[in-house]
């Protein structure tokens, strides 16, 4: 992987991260049930998947 990747895939965990942080921590348990291995080791093809669900979670709890 080349430096340009690496980048953008630290800027992906980075987003991921920050969106955990908006959630609650009931939340943000139950995402590691999902990605028991953290934000840090997920594989990257999961991190599309968990910045949509984490997405999807902040948009539920603001309509609360």
């Amino acid at each position: 992987m080349g430096d340009f990747d690496k980048k953008v895939e630290q800027f992906e965990r980075c987003i991921l991260k920050d969106l955990l942080l908006q959630c609650t921590m009931e939340q943000q348990h139950f995402f590691l049930k999902l990605y028991p291995e953290g934000v840090e080791k997920m594989p990257r093809e999961k991190i599309k998947r968990a910045v949509e669900q984490c997405e999807a979670t902040i948009k539920k709890n603001a309509i609360k």
